[in-house]
């Protein structure tokens, strides 16, 4: 009877183990493809800063150009203030300089949150190109699936060959 009490217990170890091992993989999976959807976000709206950057540098350098016109009087300054007050240009510039100002300080934010996740993921990440790590997530999702089947059926032995044959038992420190 002791042996099989024994026996139970190092069943529930292993379980344990394997639980803790699948809610580890399952998290990582998680910070891993939102790491994967941020890299497009942030690549995105760098591309629409630096376009927002060279409109709002043409529009101060055609403000100059209006002000040495000023300087050598070619037109009036009360000329150059009617144009400007006309058009809505100088209002409609200073709002779009806020504006800009807004998304680089929100930009940052998000910049700043995303290399904290990167680095905190830089054990899984390091060494790879992207290809390879949205294969790594795939081979997560996958491999986390299988292996909320199996502990659900209670095989442990399906669970524990699914993570040895998998190689991530290791990099994640399953130790079995």
């Amino acid at each position: 009877m002791q042996p099989v009490q024994a026996e139970r217990y190092r069943l529930e170890d292993k379980s344990a183990e394997l639980v803790k091992f699948k809610d580890t993989l399952s998290i990582q999976g998680v910070k891993l493809g939102d790491l994967l959807e941020r890299v497009d976000k942030v690549e995105a709206w760098r591309s629409r800063l630096d376009q927002k950057q060279v409109a709002l540098r043409q529009e101060n350098e055609q403000m100059k150009e209006d002000r040495k016109r000023v300087n050598l009087n070619e037109i009036s300054s009360e000329d150059l203030q009617k144009k400007g007050n006309l058009s809505g240009r100088w209002l409609r510039n200073e709002h779009e300089l806020d504006e800009f100002k807004q998304d680089v300080v929100r930009f940052n934010q998000y910049l700043k949150a995303y290399n904290e996740l990167a680095q905190e993921l830089m054990p899984l990440i390091q060494n790879r190109n992207p290809e390879d790590v949205k294969a790594l997530l795939s081979t997560m999702q996958q491999l986390s699936a299988s292996l909320d089947d199996a502990l659900q059926r209670k095989d442990m032995q399906a669970a524990e060959q699914l993570v040895s044959q998998s190689g991530l038992g290791k990099e994640f420190g399953y130790t079995r």
